[in-house]
């Protein structure tokens, strides 16, 4: 497996508050094996990828899973429109400051260098994009958050 890709089943694992033994119990496996997974030192099978979104409640791995071992089928798999757990939350949160980062990272670069040619006009271009993605899913988490808030809130008051 690639080195030069985040790999996210540690960040989800370590998420949803579960250590390493405890998540290697819940899916039949030892440690040392969910280590090497997370690390990607091996490639982790489909099913274990599965036994993750369940254990860790974070559906959306499993698009980013596809995105990530097949990316030429990365187009057909798009981030899920709607954010359906608190993992979910935390995840897509995750990729938005990992892509502000390689935004800020690259601008700075770009910056550094910056010549009048129509290739910095396009990198600046999409740059610019990737910020609006990276604006949608703060968006994206603020709706979910709000819709939790107003869900307890009822809850609060039909309970009084």
């Amino acid at each position: 497996m690639t080195k030069s890709v985040k790999l996210y089943y540690k960040t989800c694992r370590e998420q949803a508050c579960i250590s390493q033994e405890e998540a290697a119990s819940g899916m039949n496996m030892e440690a040392g094996t969910l280590s090497r997974y997370e690390n990607g030192h091996i490639e982790v099978p489909e099913d274990v990828v599965a036994k993750m979104i369940v254990l860790y409640r974070t559906p959306s791995l499993a698009t980013w899973h596809v995105r990530h071992v097949n990316p030429n089928l990365a187009q057909y798999f798009p981030v899920p429109p709607r954010i359906e757990t608190d993992g979910d939350m935390m995840l897509r949160l995750e990729w938005a400051v990992d892509d502000a980062t390689a935004v800020r990272d690259g601008l700075s670069a770009l910056l550094r260098g910056d010549r009048l040619t129509y290739e910095a006009a396009e990198k600046k271009k999409a740059k610019a994009r990737t910020l609006r993605a990276t604006g949608s899913k703060h968006l994206e988490i603020a709706g979910y958050l709000d819709e939790q808030a107003m869900a307890i809130e009822k809850k609060i008051e039909g309970g009084a």
